[in-house]
């Protein structure tokens, strides 16, 4: 059923990307001021590329290809704290050997990175924020002219670039992201674009977690992102949302890809 798909771990300055083994991945990207991170579960993976994977400090990709296009689920750093191995008997004279692999993502881009500056002329949030992604070597997209700022007449910044980025976004009431090599930040108070996705029971499953919460399971959409305003036309739910929090689990032996999509937080309900 999936001869087309594919899913590689890749580290890219080592030439290494393989995909010969069994495999299951949970990504997790959240709206918090926490770095997204994943889990790779491998079965049978070989002992000299788990040591190669366990002891490096260059960026992980975990990627997925279908039809031949590549699309890069997740890029990140292996977390030396979360990573084991360990035998599993699946009968009396054979062996599975069974590891997992967690990645945090911005790890070696935020670990011991600082930003020293003094603006000595007017200055905006927005041009702070610019600048402290170029310092962690990150992209930066934001549809500026939605985007709340204040200014300052001078200015003098100093320490942890994300921390500083985590303070300026509480305050302005902003949203951030990071995807792969791109530091995203919004205003969902003034994210006025229309729908790009639509769900229904046609296409996906909904399940309401509380009151005010519920979970989409969908096939896989790879450009879903926190900055998506997404149409619901369920039974017991109707308008647009913004996701909340991001899952992404598959595997490339049995079930594919699937998102899982948590709404939550402020929407806006057809027909008020």
């Amino acid at each position: 059923m999936f001869n087309d798909f594919k899913i590689y771990l890749e580290i890219p300055s080592e030439n290494i990307k393989i995909s010969d083994f069994d495999m299951s991945f949970e990504v997790r990207k959240s709206l918090n001021f926490e770095p997204n991170f994943a889990s790779v579960s491998l079965w049978n993976f070989d002992e000299n590329l788990y040591q190669i994977f366990a002891q490096t400090t260059d960026d992980v990709n975990l990627i997925y290809s279908k039809n031949g296009i590549e699309h890069t689920i997740f890029r990140g750093n292996v977390e030396t704290k979360k990573i084991g191995r360990k035998y599993i008997c699946v009968s009396k004279n054979s062996e599975d050997i069974f590891s997992k692999i967690s990645l945090i993502g911005l790890k070696n881009k935020i670990d011991n990175l600082q930003i020293n500056r003094n603006y000595l002329s007017k200055i905006s949030t927005t041009q702070i924020l610019k600048d402290c992604s170029e310092v962690m070597n990150l992209g930066f997209i934001a549809d500026e002219k939605n985007l709340p700022f204040k200014e300052f007449p001078y200015a003098k910044i100093s320490g942890s670039p994300y921390s500083i980025i985590s303070n300026i976004c509480k305050n302005l009431s902003l949203k951030f992201y990071v995807e792969n090599d791109f530091f995203c930040v919004f205003s969902p108070l003034k994210n006025n674009a229309s729908s790009s996705y639509k769900f229904n029971s046609n296409n996906s499953k909904l399940i309401r977690l509380d009151d005010t919460d519920f979970e989409i399971i969908s096939d896989f959409i790879p450009d879903v992102n926190f900055s998506n305003r997404i149409e619901c036309d369920f039974e017991n739910l109707s308008g647009i949302f913004m996701p909340e929090e991001i899952i992404v689990v598959g595997d490339n032996f049995c079930n594919g890809i699937k998102m899982h999509i948590i709404l939550g937080g402020s929407y806006e309900e057809k027909n008020s």
